[in-house]
């Protein structure tokens, strides 16, 4: 897996995207960096991701992607929330991409959701 260009970096003080309670949106897009297509994906297959975003990934890949976001030991994002990683891609163009997120149960079922990345990936290696 290599990384391209990233719409979307960690940051300590960004605020949630997205709260179960409250949000009216179910869903976040972004522009693909390839084409003039909108990606459009929802909240909820990220909170799925929390425990077993890991078990899809290979040792190698599972490596570099924690040290491409410099996740650290604990499993926490830069948010406070447990560590969530998924990918999607462009229909369009079939542009791959990374979905880092920190999901923060705060109640019993009810979520905040906290955008840390969105990149280009491919299966490219050198």
């Amino acid at each position: 897996m290599e990384f391209g260009k990233s719409i979307l970096s960690p940051d300590y003080f960004r605020q949630p995207d997205f709260n179960s309670l409250d949000s009216i949106e179910k869903t976040f897009n972004f522009d693909c960096v390839n084409c003039p297509k909108t990606i459009v994906k929802e909240y909820n297959s990220i909170i799925g991701k929390v425990f077993c975003w890991h078990e899809e990934f290979d040792e190698k890949t599972y490596t570099k992607i924690k040290q491409f976001y410099d996740m650290n030991a604990v499993n926490k994002t830069p948010d406070g929330g447990l560590t969530a990683v998924d990918m999607c891609f462009c229909e369009n163009c079939q542009t791959q991409y990374l979905i880092y997120a920190g999901v923060r149960e705060y109640y019993n079922s009810l979520y905040k959701i906290t955008l840390q990345g969105i990149t280009e990936i491919s299966d490219e290696s050198n």
